[in-house]
């Protein structure tokens, strides 16, 4: 009866630091010095996978916009519905993004020359008639010479290593 008694107590307390262990990893308090927003992309947050495409369903009646965002006809996540001045900032915000990506690919696909350097391109046919052709190729050759100097004093008092001896 006494070790039945022991084993429930020694029971009921590994029960209790479990419990309080399980309840002290979970915190109820969710913020974050830098909170992470859903609609972040790139760097950490990675990028949304190209098999995820947005689907957009205008809804006559009431004036709304509904984004979707599917792989194939597979629904993912909830819908979002935009009235037309936050669906006229969402397309503005996305144009703006597909112009700099491909501004940007446009630039890395120019990138043929040594090192890694970009061709500059001249507008205008008179460059072109004068030097053959619109591009510039920059190609960096030569030598640099470094020179280094270390210069040092050092200096011993032997009075005062004297007077610390005595």
């Amino acid at each position: 009866m006494k070790t039945n008694r022991n084993h429930n107590l020694l029971l009921l307390v590994f029960a209790l630091i479990f419990a309080n262990t399980h309840m002290l990893g979970q915190s109820s308090d969710s913020t974050l010095a830098y909170p992470f927003l859903g609609n972040q992309s790139g760097g950490m947050f990675m990028n949304t996978p190209g098999n995820i495409k947005s689907h957009v369903n205008y809804n006559i009646l009431n004036n709304q916009y509904s984004l979707q965002n599917k792989i194939g006809e597979l629904k993912l996540g909830r819908s979002t519905t935009l009235n037309f001045k936050e669906y006229q900032q969402y397309k503005m915000k996305n144009s703006i993004v597909d112009y700099w990506n491909d501004r940007s690919k446009e630039r890395t696909g120019n990138q043929t020359s040594a090192l890694g350097l970009p061709k500059l391109f001249i507008p205008g046919q008179a460059f072109d008639k004068i030097f053959g052709g619109n591009s510039v190729d920059i190609r960096p050759q030569g030598s640099a010479e470094l020179i280094f100097g270390l210069k040092i004093n050092r200096s011993v008092s032997y009075t005062h290593l004297r007077a610390h001896e005595t």
